[in-house]
């Protein structure tokens, strides 16, 4: 006897992924992040912002009205998960607020 499609769907167990740092695994400070996306993926650029270390890097900062962010760690995700990330996000914020 064949499962239909559906009786294969209502029969599948959720699955709990944990995440596990690895041993060895660096942890990445940011504070600036860039998102972009296509129509197929988002991209998280991920940055440690950090003032002008000496005066000759304020007076270019003060004349070209930039300061260059090294990328640490750039992530790419699947468009599909977007949503589930905004409402990631917004559930932590809402939890930190109370």
């Amino acid at each position: 006897m064949t499962e239909t499609k559906k009786e294969q769907k209502n029969n599948l167990k959720q699955v709990k992924i944990i995440p596990t740092r690895l041993v060895g695994s660096k942890r990445v400070y940011s504070n600036f992040v860039e998102v972009t996306k296509t129509n197929r993926e988002l991209s998280l650029k991920f940055c440690d912002v950090r003032p002008p270390a000496n005066e000759d890097e304020v007076k270019e900062v003060q004349k070209n009205g930039k300061i260059e962010a090294p990328i640490e760690v750039e992530i790419v995700l699947p468009i599909e998960i977007g949503n589930g990330i905004i409402k990631a996000l917004t559930t932590q914020l809402e939890i930190k607020e109370q």
